[in-house]
């Protein structure tokens, strides 16, 4: 019995880490919002894709999908290929928030697959919150 209880209690607390952030009241004057980060590495085969390229990119792709608007930072990163070398280079975080009812997961992969064919990139980093917010 003893064992059984440690066990479920074990598992207890090993879900309840696994659990990601749930907000279930936003404080008075915010309201709950969902927030997508979509974070893009610039550096290709071709050398580094430049602010014509982006801007394009943002015309073309993403202000159709976003039209709402949303906010873009300059960043610098690095990551581990396959062969274990480290590719250190500049990027862009493109943050979106928008109504919580909303599903914006249709816009948000035709800017990623829009992004890889463009510029033959592997990948574009997705990440998805629950946020309080006011506008």
């Amino acid at each position: 019995m003893r064992k059984i209880f440690i066990l479920l209690m074990s598992m207890l607390i090993f879900i309840s880490a696994c659990q990601s952030k749930i907000i279930n009241d936003c404080p008075d004057g915010l309201t709950k919002f969902s927030k997508v980060s979509l974070y893009f590495g610039t550096s290709t085969n071709e050398g580094i894709i430049t602010n014509e390229e982006w801007s394009n990119f943002l015309d073309e792709i993403v202000t159709p999908n976003f039209p709402e608007g949303m906010t873009i930072h300059d960043t610098y990163g690095q990551w581990k290929r396959p062969d274990g070398g480290i590719v250190k280079e500049p990027g862009k975080v493109i943050v979106h928030i928008y109504d919580i009812n909303e599903d914006k997961s249709e816009n948000i992969k035709a800017i990623i697959n829009g992004f890889k064919e463009r510029f033959k990139a592997q990948s574009v980093i997705w990440e998805a919150d629950i946020i309080c917010g006011s506008f």
